[in-house]
């Protein structure tokens, strides 16, 4: 049964005791019905979305995956018997909707609102409920600016205006836009999507200001973010935006009252929950001509009747309206699929999941009693990749007339998760032999940035690793702040496989690192490598060619600027891993002194969830063993594993613990 182009065996609640025995001493995920596409086959199941990657479920054999019936828009308690886990859209999960047989621990909902879960019940019951607040937050914060922009510049208007010939071109002068320097933007709550706006919305030279009881003063400062009560943000905004959630407090928190109080060439833009917004009141406002206009995404009810005074005709283009996707991207449906999957695998492996709405479950003697026995049962629950197809790591012949193989790009590219030592600075051939060639790793990181690697010991440590089958990456340096391709090829002329480049910021950068690993030839015509023969061509016929298939390239995405350039990096050809290290991105944000801070954090999560998103390989830098799992859950196949004192008998643990059926551990 196809399944996002994936092959796969599902469970139908109308299978009976088939069902059961499919999903036996399995952690049972369901996933509710209206995620599957219309219009389907007899016995064909297909996702709506086809940007969702659901392999770490479909990959996972201690998984079984079964489909969800809705019945009448809520989930009826009797389909989620037997289930451990449940993937909800958009229906209804009640108090009526917790099955019986108390083993459900984790509804995970595919978006950030929870107006359509029952969290207090589920708390009572033991059972987690997650959002994916990394999924939506650029996605959301992004069809807000783009909101903004289409009533300052009129874009409606305009559209119809050029469909009118001569005579909407005669009209252009009473469409005038509106500039957007020095006005205020404001926002109804400071949270993770406010946070974002305010982010992509600095270039624009507005002024901030945001309402928010619980917001962080030294959030707000950071974000340039003056914090004012609501009479204040609703006088003073130019482009009023609501950024929170549905709860008794803010239910109609932009009333006929309030709207009063606007500027009458004011806007209201909403992409939250409709019930935020009093919709008669607000449809009076834009009659009255009491404020501008307005772009709203979400209705009250939901969805709002044709005839809903909301879409008068008097109204017309004072109001853009779209029907709660203005946010629906690729991108989106990726990153938000990647955080829910990544929660329901996080309960798998005992843990408390990072984006729990109700934190107070965390201590429920229920939940933490199902955490234990998940962890007894599936000791870790990451995705394992199909082990069997990676062949096992020996030493070359070095008279087999061909390359040495590289061990990394080997396993990479056979759907596996590489580790490669490193924590030490000064390695010797007797330090890899002793510590790293019976760990399991894959590959030694030669630190040349911040340690004394010698181009003299270059043949030496790549042989080392040679005689275990590990792949030598050196860590290089860039020359004045700037890729150095001479110092990237002379690295690997010296003999090792593979170079690491820091402080790759943008995509210039980054084709610099690709041509420098590669000799030009017919399929890379853009290589710059220099014409020098390599300890590793010894014996090997047609060493150019085969070098460029072998030679892995690794660079660092640790700067914000990288991060923010991330799409046009991520489009360069000839790069083999992006790898995202906290510690320099830390910095680079201004927290020195806190680098697990949890904004690094969130922008850490984000750019491997971009970077898995675009197809390529992710690698990070985790700090412990629970950080590489929740990495390994986003996606990332590449890891710095450090420090030394994990190698080893350590570091083999520490692999079991992150990939549980790794290769290495055949």
């Amino acid at each position: 049964i196809a399944w996002c182009s994936q092959t796969a065996t599902f469970a139908s609640s109308r299978e009976g005791s088939k069902r059961a025995m499919a999903g036996e001493g399995k952690y049972v995920v369901g996933i509710s019905s209206d995620f599957l596409a219309p219009d389907l086959g007899p016995g064909e199941i297909r996702l709506k979305f086809t940007s969702v990657d659901i392999s770490p479920l479909v990959d996972n054999p201690q998984v079984h995956i079964k489909v969800v019936q809705v019945v009448n828009g809520r989930i009826p308690a009797a389909e989620v018997t037997g289930v451990d886990a449940l993937l909800l859209l958009a229906v209804k999960f009640d108090a009526d909707s917790i099955p019986q047989d108390g083993r459900l621990a984790v509804v995970a909902r595919f978006g950030v609102g929870y107006d359509s879960v029952d969290v207090e019940a589920c708390a009572a019951a033991g059972i987690a409920v997650t959002i994916t607040p990394d999924g939506v937050r650029r996605p959301v914060a992004t069809a807000i600016l783009g909101l903004i922009l289409a009533l300052s510049l009129k874009l409606v208007q305009k559209n119809r205006l050029s469909r009118l010939g001569a005579a909407g071109f005669a009209q252009n002068s009473n469409y005038m836009g509106d500039g957007l320097v020095g006005k205020t933007l404001g926002s109804i709550g400071l949270g993770n999507i406010a946070a974002e706006m305010f982010r992509l919305c600095t270039p624009l030279g507005m002024k901030f200001i945001a309402s928010d009881p619980y917001a962080d003063p030294a959030v707000a400062a950071e974000l340039g973010v003056e914090l004012v009560d609501l009479p204040t943000l609703f006088a003073r905004s130019d482009y009023l935006t609501v950024n929170c959630p549905l709860m008794k407090a803010t239910e109609k928190i932009v009333n006929a009252e309030r709207l009063a109080t606007m500027k009458s060439t004011a806007y209201v833009i909403n992409t939250s929950r409709g019930g935020t917004v009093d919709q008669a009141a607000l449809a009076a406002a834009l009659e009255a001509d009491t404020i501008a206009g307005a772009a709203i995404d979400v209705y009250d009810p939901e969805p709002p009747s044709p005839d809903d005074p909301i879409f008068s005709a008097s109204i017309g283009e004072k109001l853009i309206a779209t029907p709660h996707s203005i946010c629906w991207t690729d991108e989106c449906f990726a990153g938000i699929g990647a955080s829910a999957i990544a929660s329901t695998l996080a309960v798998m492996r005992g843990e408390v999941p990072s984006t729990l709405v109700r934190w107070q479950v965390a201590e429920s003697p229920i939940f933490a009693k199902r955490l234990e026995g998940y962890k007894a049962r599936f000791s870790g629950g990451a995705a394992p990749r199909p082990r069997e197809t990676i062949p096992k790591r020996t030493s070359h012949d070095p008279n087999s007339g061909t390359i040495r193989p590289n061990r990394v790009k080997q396993v990479l590219a056979r759907g596996g998760t590489a580790f490669v030592a490193a924590g030490q600075l000064n390695w010797t051939a007797e330090s890899i032999d002793a510590l790293v060639g019976p760990s399991g790793c894959d590959g030694v990181w030669l630190e040349g940035e911040h340690g004394p690697l010698d181009y003299g010991e270059l043949g030496n440590l790549s042989r080392a690793c040679d005689l275990w089958g590990l792949t030598s990456i050196a860590r290089v340096t860039k020359s004045c702040d700037k890729v150095d391709e001479n110092v990237i090829y002379r690295h690997l002329d010296g003999g090792v496989q593979g170079v690491v480049v820091p402080h790759v910021n943008t995509a210039e950068e980054a084709a610099v690192v690709a041509a420098a690993c590669k000799y030009k030839t017919k399929e890379f015509p853009a290589g710059r490598r220099g014409m020098w023969f390599s300890r590793q061509g010894y014996g090997v016929k047609d060493y150019f060619m085969q070098a460029n298939a072998t030679t892995l390239s690794v660079i660092l995405i640790e700067d914000i600027e990288a991060v923010r350039n991330l799409d046009a990096i991520l489009a360069v050809e000839g790069i083999d891993v992006l790898s995202v290290a906290f510690a320099d991105l830390a910095q680079s944000m201004g927290y020195l002194h806190d680098l697990q801070h949890p904004e690094v954090q969130r922008v850490t999560r984000e750019a491997i969830q971009k970077i898995v998103a675009a197809g390529k390989v992710a690698g990070s830098t985790p700090m412990s063993t629970e950080q590489a799992q929740e990495h390994h859950g986003l996606g990332v196949r590449f890891f710095y594993a450090q420090p030394l004192a994990l190698a080893g008998a350590g570091l083999k643990e520490q692999i079991r613990a992150v990939v549980p059926n790794h290769h290495s551990l055949v």
